[in-house]
């Protein structure tokens, strides 16, 4: 049967292949793309999948295999690691080569490269043979023979694992493509440059199926410096898919929009009449990395408020590896939204990071450096003024490693130690103990996970600011994923116990080499692309980033496997395999794609030094477009940076920040400003933000805040601190740290903030708790069974969409989502908790938001029905206390006799310990409280935390005979009971007593880490 000739379109970028791949896309004619990211601009289907499909995608379709049974990016590095290191045996030809961090990636792009020249290993060992005498190296034969005895160890732990990569995949869709029963009519392949072997197989056994096949492919005859790589596609596909058909498409460039991004799409890599540029052209030279990306967020800025939407902006470099963090912090200084399609370095995310350390702790007999460094962690929660002195004496002491020296730590002669440190360096050998022995990897694996939730790491990262939480949350999650997975081929290759040093080595391997994702934002965003997945896409303005010699184009040289010559040798005996002269060719194909993307701005930046320091040049590709355009005022603009701009320039300052170091500098003569400029912009931000800026020069102006020296202030303090209700939350302000409580409650000084917080997260849910109880009252029955509603998951959604408006108000939309999505989750996460809590205790909730006190003192926005406006009085020959609150719920017993009191809690609420040493009030002060102005007797406290998992109970025993706790807590008999309540009696008289003197000293702790107040505090001076 005779074959479909196969269409092939040609024309440069702009020329409208990918309109016409999109615009035949549909339910019988499917689009092959080069990446997931394109296939977003086709049409879908009408169950919703994109009718274009990569070729993997389009061969798990064709195969019906599932993605979990094809191995992740990070599974097939982890069984490249195992294979080298099972292949490579001592004495072999790579054992010196074998231990360098890049050999196992090296060697699988090597495989890779083999498998989609649909070369095997017998063919290839074959070719070796029969050429070895060709080639001018003596150990050319053993080299290929270990090559393919890696290659060969590789493919048996995949199959052990019963996985396939994705050149498998392919090989085995080339197989299945004459069984395929829903092939498509037509198939349009856009966007690609160049094609593998096997791809090209591939599309051959689609055309054998009768399936008309058209290929885009973006050429220029009139330029074959540029296009040379595509000649040579063109060559393979007239080779393998004859018969073809070739036309060429006469429209250029449609979607270019300015005449100088026009003309340097006609113009790139061919000698042309230069012309002069219009500004749609521009270039950013940078000191360093960093300042280049703050150069790009500033100009993405300016853009976006001239109009440019975020989504019609792309920034690109060649290469993301090792920009994920810099990029995403600078873009969120700067408050643009990003999406970010690469994938970020999981070793690098800062919860696997401590883990790792922890783990590399317990590997290399305790060095100093991993054992400070978990230490200073906030992953740990050790006292940061500890951490220090434990650095301080590690360093006086000579201390560089050993578990036993780290032990003489706080320790006198004849005392044991005492302290956080010590128990701490006592609790990390108890796991050095129990990771000992040799064991199965899946048991290692569980007690990596143990490990981390026993010194709460992973609580630690749920209880800070939740887009960090979220990150650190999705991270953990994939690295326990790989975590599962490396257990699993470590049993298979290993068939019993393994020393934990194996099996940890492994796992810190594969977290090091691998990626995580990020959910895409649901606002509008810009994209952080590599240039790649800049292919196929149009965007109204592109930023190239790191445009520097080595990095774009990339350095073309010898493969360390096969050199080109060697290569030439192997392809005369039936194993063609890519030169590396040829990767020239299709980095001036990609610089010409990314360039010819933007429509209307296009932005080249490099940086002058590299991210280590090292003075790093200008890549070539900026001399040639500069060659496009004419000289001097016709040149591309060029704006350049200083590690000296510290300041940017006025036109260059985005959001008040930058602008108020204009104003200053201008002020401080580091920058001119004619006067009516510098007038008009300090009325401006005094506009903006009246209680920072209406008073300038009081704004700069330093002060010591440690000493009330105003007579009338301090007098004006006391007076007003006299007479007045205090809450439990400011006594323990006051405890923690009276600088800070003077400025916070007395002054009313608040961090100035945009953006919604912990605070306003706990602010809602709480909202939200509290209407859907008292909801629930009104309806549920006498008991605790009945109390929660079938449908009380729907109802708290409800509830939450109509708070969320009401009390988040952050500008940025996207930022609100990320806050609705995390608030539904922890409710979810409660509700499920409710129900068991409900079910053990048999508690029955009775009040929510339960005040008493005059209203001005306490909290909360709609109190209970049943609420008090007679304060809790705690006496003292010095005056009384009088003290107001809410209590966020409060149960009845089964018997109805006494109640339990219930406090919310975005995470862990304080224990006992904290309560007996007087630094946390609220608890006791409820109890309390619920005895002395509601008469109702109070026989527990409990916090409920929203973010994690488990309540915390204070109870006191024998009081209620049928009241079954449940989660962890501490009972308190009556000996105990009145302890707590002694010591929170002396200390809210202390507390009370200090603010009504107007004391204001700092007091330096683990509070300061949290503090928004570090610019106004002198904690050294206060010490002295």
């Amino acid at each position: 049967m005779a074959l479909t000739p196969v269409r092939i379109w040609l024309g440069p970028a702009g020329s409208g292949k990918t309109h016409r791949a999109r615009s035949l896309a549909g339910e019988r004619c499917w689009a092959i793309v080069p990446s997931e990211g394109a296939t977003r601009a086709f049409p879908k289907f009408a169950s919703g999948e994109s009718a274009a499909f990569t070729f993997r995608r389009l061969a798990e379709r064709m195969t019906g295999l599932r993605p979990r049974e094809i191995a992740s990016p990070a599974l097939r590095s982890f069984l490249l690691h195992q294979a080298v290191r099972h292949a490579v045996t001592p004495g072999s030809y790579f054992e010196r080569a074998a231990s360098q961090p890049g050999f196992a990636p090296a060697i699988g792009d090597l495989i890779r490269e083999f498998k989609q020249g649909e070369v095997t290993v017998d063919a290839f060992l074959d070719a070796a043979s029969a050429c070895a005498a060709e080639v001018d190296d003596p150990c050319f034969l053993e080299k290929c023979e270990c090559i393919a005895a890696v290659w060969c160890e590789y493919d048996r732990l995949l199959s052990r694992h019963e996985t396939r990569d994705a050149d498998d995949l392919l090989a085995q869709a080339m197989a299945a493509v004459d069984e395929w029963r829903d092939s498509p009519e037509r198939v349009v392949v856009d966007g690609f440059t160049s094609f593998t072997s096997q791809q090209i197989g591939l599309l051959a056994g689609l055309q054998r199926r009768g399936i008309h096949l058209e290929i885009c492919l973006t050429d220029d005859p009139s330029r074959p410096v540029l296009f040379a790589r595509v000649s040579r596609t063109r060559e393979e596909l007239r080779a393998r898919l004859a018969p073809v058909e070739e036309e060429t498409m006469a429209a250029r460039a449609r979607h270019l929009r300015t005449e100088s991004l026009r003309h340097l799409e006609e113009s790139l890599f061919a000698p042309a009449q230069s012309c002069p540029c219009d500004g749609s052209v521009r270039i950013h030279e940078a000191p360093d990395p960093v300042m280049e990306a703050e150069m790009a967020a500033r100009a993405v800025h300016r853009l976006h408020e001239q109009g440019v939407p975020l989504g019609r902006i792309a920034v690109v470099q060649r290469r993301l590896d090792g920009a994920a963090t810099l990029l995403k912090s600078t873009f969120a200084r700067y408050e643009i939204p990003v999406a970010f399609h690469a994938g970020e370095p999981l070793g690098e995310n800062p919860l696997v990071s401590v883990v790792s350390s922890l783990i590399r702790l317990f590997l290399n007999d305790w060095p100093r450096a991993e054992l400070l460094r978990c230490a200073k962690s906030s992953y740990f929660g050790l006292p940061p003024e500890d951490a220090a002195e434990l650095e301080r004496w590690a360093i006086t002491r000579g201390v560089r490693g050993g578990q036993p020296a780290w032990r003489q730590y706080g320790r006198r002669a004849g005392e044991p130690a005492s302290g956080a440190i010590p128990a701490w360096i006592e609790h990390l050998g108890v796991w050095q103990a129990r990771l000992r022995n040799a064991a199965e990897p899946i048991v290692f694996a569980k007690l990596i996970v143990l490990m981390a939730g026993d010194f709460r790491l992973t609580e630690r990262a749920l209880a800070g600011d939740p887009l960090l939480a979220a990150q650190d949350e999705r991270a953990w999650r994939s690295a326990r994923a790989l975590l599962w997975e490396i257990a699993a081929v470590e049993s298979i290759a290993n068939e019993g116990p393994v020393p934990f040093g194996t099996f940890a080595d492994a796992v810190l391997t594969g977290w090091a080499s691998s990626l995580f994702n990020m959910p895409e934002p649901e606002e509008e965003h810009i994209e952080i692309l590599e240039a790649f997945d800049a292919r196929q896409q149009e965007f109204d303005a592109v930023f190239l980033l790191a445009l520097n010699e080595r990095i774009f184009p990339r350095v073309v040289g010898d493969d360390p496997f096969l050199r080109d010559d060697e290569r030439e040798v192997l392809a005369r005996h039936g194993i063609r395999l890519a030169h590396q002269v040829e990767l020239a060719d299709e980095e001036r194909a990609l610089f010409y794609r990314v360039i010819t993307a933007p429509s209307r701005h296009l932005v080249l930046s490099y940086a002058r030094t590299g991210a280590d320091g090292s003075q790093t040049l200008p890549s070539y590709y900026l001399e040639e477009v500069r060659g496009v355009f004419a000289e001097g005022d016709g040149a591309p603009p060029t704006i350049a940076r200083t590690l000296a701009d510290v300041v940017p320039d006025l036109e260059d300052a985005v959001g008040l920040r930058e602008k108020a170091l204009c104003a200053a500098a201008a002020q401080a003569g580091y920058r001119t400003l004619d006067a009516p400029v510098l007038d008009a912009l300090l009325a401006e931000l005094a506009a903006a933000k009246p209680e920072l800026f209406a008073n300038w020069q009081g704004f700069l102006r330093p002060w010591n805040g440690h000493v009330l020296r105003s007579e009338p202030l301090r007098e004006w303090v006391q007076r007003q601190a006299r007479d007045r209700c205090f809450s439990p939350s400011e006594l323990e302000s006051f405890l923690a740290c009276p600088h800070r409580h003077f400025l916070s409650a007395q002054l009313r000084i608040r961090e100035v903030s945009e953006e919604a917080g912990a605070e306003e997260i706990g602010t809602l849910l709480h909202a939200v708790l509290r209407v859907f109880f008292r909801e629930c009252s009104r309806e549920a029955g006498p008991d605790a069974e009945s109390f929660l509603p079938p449908d009380a998951m729907e109802r708290l959604e409800a509830i939450l969409d109509a708070l969320l408006p009401e009390v988040i108000h952050d500008p940025r939309r996207w930022r609100v989502r990320m806050i609705h999505h995390a608030a539904r989750e922890y409710l979810e996460r409660f509700l499920e908790e409710e129900y068991e809590y409900l079910l053990q205790t048999r508690l029955v909730p009775s009040y929510f938001e339960l005040a008493f006190g005059p209203r001005s003192a306490s909290h909360g926005d709609a109190p209970d029905p049943a609420s008090s406006a007679t304060p809790l009085v705690i006496s003292s020959p010095d005056g009384d206390v009088e003290i107001a609150g809410t209590i966020d719920r409060v149960d009845r017993t089964p018997n109805g006799e006494a109640v339990v009191v219930t406090d919310y809690k975005l995470s862990r609420g304080k224990q006992l310990k904290e309560m007996l040493a007087g630094t946390s009030l609220q608890m006791p002060l409820y109890l309390l409280a619920m005895e002395q102005v509601f008469g109702l007797p109070a026989v527990a406290a409990v916090y409920r935390p929203l973010r994690e998992e488990g309540p915390y109970w204070l109870f006191r025993p024998g009081l209620v005979r049928d009241l079954k706790p449940c989660g962890k807590g501490d009972g308190v008999p009556a000996a105990r009971y009145a302890e707590l309540i002694e010591v929170t009696r002396t200390a809210v008289l202390q507390a009370a007593g200090g603010i009504r003197a107007a004391e204001c000293a700092p007091m330096p702790g683990d509070i300061c880490d949290f503090c928004p107040f570090p610019d106004i505090c002198r904690p050294d001076e206060a010490a002295a």
